[in-house]
């Protein structure tokens, strides 16, 4: 009986979301360390919010991957991006083929998502300080009254 149980729970543990977790690094190009469950279906990097358009506006896009094919690769696989460096499986939908990435600039906030399947997504936003991507907050919203109201966000850090 005990063997059963004990086999249960490392059927139930193993078979667990992980959530999928981002670190930055490196210096041009910094480095996305990936890490969760998941299967990677969508990579985007934004920059600054451009006049008349919203957060996750395509005019705010300055990275974005999709798989080639299927479901894309599980993180575990991945492990770490480049920014500008497509890896194997996926190709860039934004900007279009052939046209390379913005480079990074120093004291401006972009933001990330990473869309997973069969585990949670990740997003984050992020300034270039001395060379160094550093987590920084980025807009969060509180529910006033019925009314979504955006708010300053604690510091990730």
């Amino acid at each position: 009986m005990r063997k059963s149980w004990l086999f249960l729970l490392v059927l139930v543990t193993l078979s667990c979301e992980q959530r999928t977790t981002v670190e930055l690094s490196g210096r041009s190009p910094i480095i996305f360390n990936m890490s969760g469950s998941g299967r990677l279906v969508q990579l985007t990097v934004f920059g600054p919010v451009q006049e008349g358009a919203t957060e996750d506006d395509e005019k705010n896009i300055l990275w974005q991957l999709v798989p080639i094919d299927g479901d894309g690769e599980r993180l575990s696989n991945i492990q770490v991006i480049k920014y500008g460096v497509v890896p194997s499986g996926y190709k860039q939908v934004l900007p279009r083929m052939g046209t390379s990435v913005e480079p990074l600039l120093e004291n401006t906030k972009y933001s990330y998502r990473f869309v997973t399947m069969n585990a949670p997504h990740a997003s984050g936003y992020f300034e270039i300080r001395n060379g160094v991507p550093i987590k920084v907050s980025g807009p969060c919203y509180e529910d006033r009254n019925g009314k979504w109201v955006r708010i300053d966000c604690p510091d990730p850090n």
